[in-house]
């Protein structure tokens, strides 16, 4: 590129050109077929000093959300809207807990004025839901969270190790080079969290 194109603030930066922010649906559940919810899944840019092009897919990703709602609101069954339709994100988003990504789930899906306004959803974690609930039922990594009890020979759910500070699991991705937790299921109200594993 030339100068003059450097210079100019609409030729994007080449790092955050890409095309794999995410997947989203908008799907009725079974159990209830006029309720919907929207699911979207995401793989964010892997690479650790890039967190800017994560952030950046991160907020797109919101922003995709929150436009794909609004479009498609005539989906909707009668007395459903945007702001009461659940709202599931999941992914591999390669940033760690208390990360800029982390903390930008977390802040949920805040409508852009561009996009012309909208309900702002609060996302929370659904791992972190469970965790404080006491319903996680297993470690990440581990083959079994059963123990014995003792004298009763009964078995009951060893507490799996979390972040302290954000609830998060010890770990989610644990090759050779790097063990970390740097996969998500973040929700909004509307879902209920039974347990995670």
């Amino acid at each position: 590129t030339s100068n003059d194109e450097k210079d100019d603030e609409r030729v994007p930066d080449a790092r955050h050109v890409r095309d794999c922010v995410g997947v989203l649906a908008l799907l009725r559940t079974k159990t209830d077929p006029r309720r919907t919810v929207l699911v979207a899944n995401t793989h964010l840019f892997w690479d650790p000093t890039c967190a800017d092009v994560k952030l950046s897919q991160a907020e797109r990703l919101c922003a995709e959300v929150a436009h794909f709602m609004r479009e498609h609101e005539d989906k909707l069954s009668p007395g459903e809207s945007v702001a009461s339709t659940p709202v599931i994100i999941a992914g591999d988003f390669n940033s760690v807990p208390g990360s800029e990504v982390h903390a930008r789930m977390l802040r949920g899906i805040i409508p852009g004025v561009e996009d012309g306004g909208g309900v702002g959803r609060r996302l929370r974690s659904a791992y972190a839901a469970a965790a404080a609930a006491g319903v996680v039922r297993s470690d990440p990594g581990s083959k079994t969270m059963m123990i014995e009890t003792g004298e009763t020979g009964t078995e009951e759910l060893k507490p799996a190790p979390t972040r302290p500070e954000t609830g998060e699991p010890a770990h989610t991705n644990v090759t050779p080079g790097f063990t970390d937790c740097i996969d998500y299921v973040f929700v909004s109200d509307g879902v209920d969290v039974t347990a995670a594993e």
